[in-house]
């Protein structure tokens, strides 16, 4: 029973079967509307005919005429194309016509008469149905271009968590043996903060939008467990202004910045390396700014600065907030000053 109700499903569901019922029910108006006076039988049989000439010069138009000619920009001979075929069809048409109506007394001068009103409806509909099929065309690549973008913002999200530095993940659990090994106090803190973090990439991560509160919490954590691996030495901040309130964002935007903070700016060839973080949040703007030392011998490569996490966040951004958010980079001697500036009312649902 299954099966039956899938295939007539799919009956009814294919192309070529939706085009039938169209141009049934096409032909039912017509039958209803006809003003002709004759019998039933030859008002169907009239309309009939009608319709199916309408119905072929509309499919002609969609898989031969815009096709060889619209489509390679031939408006001319595209018109012409559409003209000749109304007047081929028109005759063929008064003909079948006048051979159901004159027992009624049609004549073929009467029929005849007609062939300019049918010429021009022919043309009128078929032209409209051109404009109809560019209209379709539009809404489908309309949304063809939503599907994709929010396919790539999936994809962009999917290489974001996969690239997200394992030496991180290895690290802290090195430095989690090494707690319980002094059963330190600090061994259960980070336990639950490594948990919450990966909860958050896993289930959390995977939503188009996140509160801030739960983004901010994530990178807390994540600059928490950073503190405990780097040397003493090494100075990270993280300051808050602000509340989050009900504002959302997009998951994991902030992190590409850290990384790339943590990376170059607290390495061993920098004798008193920092990182600021800053995070400034109003009603309707977030400001997120990162300042990191650079080595001064290694200063020139600061502009190549980025690897795959920048450019990620960069189109995530371009497709989530356009013309509603600002990024500034600028890499000095001794600094890497990063900021993003989001409007948190305007991002886009496409």
């Amino acid at each position: 029973m299954t099966k039956i109700l899938k295939n007539t499903s799919q009956f009814f569901t294919s192309l070529k079967v939706k085009q039938l019922l169209f141009w049934l029910i096409v032909w039912a108006a017509f039958v209803y509307f006809d003003k002709d006076v004759h019998s039933i039988p030859i008002t169907i049989l009239k309309e009939l005919s009608n319709t199916i000439w309408l119905a072929l010069l509309i499919n002609f138009n969609f898989q031969v005429l815009i096709p060889r000619f619209l489509n390679e920009r031939k408006y001319t001979k595209y018109f012409f194309a559409v003209a000749l075929s109304s007047i081929v069809v028109t005759p063929i048409k008064l003909t079948t016509l006048y051979i159901l109506q004159k027992k009624y007394g049609t004549t073929l001068s009467e029929i005849l008469h007609s062939a300019p009103f049918h010429i021009l409806s022919y043309i009128i509909l078929m032209i409209g149905s051109t404009f109809f099929q560019i209209i379709t065309d539009w809404a489908l690549l309309l949304q063809e271009k939503k599907t994709l973008r929010a396919k790539t913002t999936q994809a962009e999200l999917q290489a974001l968590k996969n690239q997200i530095n394992p030496h991180f993940l290895f690290n802290t659990l090195n430095n989690l043996y090494a707690l319980t090994l002094k059963k330190s106090d600090d061994a259960p803190d980070v336990v639950l903060k490594l948990s919450d973090m990966m909860r958050y990439m896993l289930y959390e991560g995977n939503a188009g939008m996140v509160s801030l509160s739960r983004e901010i919490e994530y990178l807390q954590n994540y600059i928490d467990l950073e503190k405990i691996r780097q040397p003493k030495h090494f100075e990270i901040s993280f300051e808050i202004t602000g509340e989050p309130g009900s504002h959302k964002i997009p998951p994991l935007l902030f992190l590409p910045f850290v990384e790339n903070s943590i990376k170059h700016g607290l390495n061993n060839s920098i004798e008193k390396g920092y990182i600021h973080i800053k995070l400034t949040i109003n009603e309707s703007t977030l400001l997120f700014q990162v300042k990191n030392s650079i080595n001064p011998t290694s200063s020139k490569k600061a502009s190549g600065i980025g690897g795959v996490g920048i450019p990620n966040v960069k189109n995530r951004l371009k497709l989530l907030y356009p013309d509603s958010f600002e990024l500034s980079i600028l890499p000095s001697e001794t600094e890497y000053d990063v900021s993003l500036k989001l409007n948190l009312l305007q991002m886009t649902t496409k």
